[in-house]
């Protein structure tokens, strides 16, 4: 190289398929573009360009090289290269198993909130809300009235002071209080701890 600088911003100049071969590897020569003085002999060669060779033989460091300026290119709307030769380059670098051509999974992580719009919608959150606290009023009730229909059934005679011979409580229906109240519980507690977190 006669003239090289500080700063490297490589450009591509051109590539070129070898017709003598099928499927034969693309040529690929990248550019210093411009960052040293122009004369008009200069102007006449045309740009130095580096020689990337063919991409199967090109080194990680050389390809990732291409691959990022390439995106970067292409994401400012002036792409470099074809996409077929940008797909052989990514596939090159995977399998180098390259950490610039990795995909990971979108996900959001737990400790940050993240929103489609970027902003809460209160309506959404309001209704949500209101969702759950049905449920755990159905769930607090289903739970809670079979236990005061119980009790009531059972301190019956303590709250009522006349005397009552006739209304005595058979057997059958303290069993149905008892399964009344524990199908209450058993159906109502986990609603309403599950609309409590």
């Amino acid at each position: 190289m006669a003239a090289t600088s500080a700063s490297f911003t490589p450009r591509l100049v051109g590539s070129r398929v070898n017709p003598r071969t099928a499927g034969a590897p693309f040529s690929v020569r990248i550019s210093s573009g411009g960052n040293y003085p122009t004369t008009r002999d200069t102007l006449a060669e045309g740009p130095y360009c580096i020689y990337v060779g063919p991409i199967e033989t090109a080194s990680k460091e050389t390809l990732e090289a291409l691959y990022s300026q390439a995106r970067d290119a292409y994401y400012s709307g002036d792409p470099l290269i074809v996409d077929d030769m940008f797909d052989r380059v990514e596939l090159k670098l995977r399998w180098y198993g390259s950490k610039c051509v990795m995909k990971y999974p979108r996900c959001s992580l737990r400790r940050q909130s993240t929103y489609a719009d970027a902003e809460e919608d209160l309506s959404q959150v309001f209704a949500l809300a209101s969702i759950w606290i049905v449920f755990l009023a159905f769930g607090t009730s289903a739970c809670l009235v079979p236990i005061v229909y119980s009790v009531g059934l059972a301190y019956e005679d303590a709250f009522n002071p006349g005397f009552s011979y006739i209304n005595q409580a058979s057997a059958l229906s303290i069993l149905n209080s008892i399964l009344f109240m524990t199908l209450g519980c058993v159906i109502g507690y986990p609603i309403a701890s599950a609309s409590g977190k």
